[in-house]
């Protein structure tokens, strides 16, 4: 923060830290789910529960018809 400033660009850098500071913790959180997503996907395949591409595109469409 720069050393001459007033009060009010003092109250706004700080405003600006804290929403910095809380979009990153949101950035963590969502990266942190992923990799736990990653890491039950990666157990799946491992263990052999994976499903064919095709079936997935498929049913994936048949929701899509269902749904309109």
């Amino acid at each position: 923060m720069p050393a001459n400033i007033t009060d009010l660009e003092k109250r706004l850098w700080e405003a600006a830290d804290n929403e910095a500071f809380k979009l990153l913790q949101e950035r963590e959180r969502r990266i942190e789910e992923l990799r736990q997503k990653i890491a039950v996907g990666t157990e799946q395949i491992e263990q052999g529960e994976v499903i064919d591409g095709e079936i997935v595109i498929a049913r994936l469409q048949e929701k899509l018809w269902k749904a309109r």
